[in-house]
């Protein structure tokens, strides 16, 4: 497999479903994880609630 070097917006990809790791903290606090938490304030809810 090749690996393909991108540049650009991740939340504005094409692709329909992103993958994130997380850790068990309950914080969205850096990375892209703000983002994610910032346009998907469910996703942080969702995390936060476990």
């Amino acid at each position: 497999m090749k690996i393909i070097y991108k540049t650009g917006d991740l939340l504005e990809a094409p692709e329909r479903v992103i993958c994130h790791g997380c850790n068990a903290q309950g914080v969205m606090g850096s990375g892209i994880a703000v983002p994610i938490r910032n346009r998907y304030p469910m996703v942080f809810k969702a995390y936060r609630d476990l």
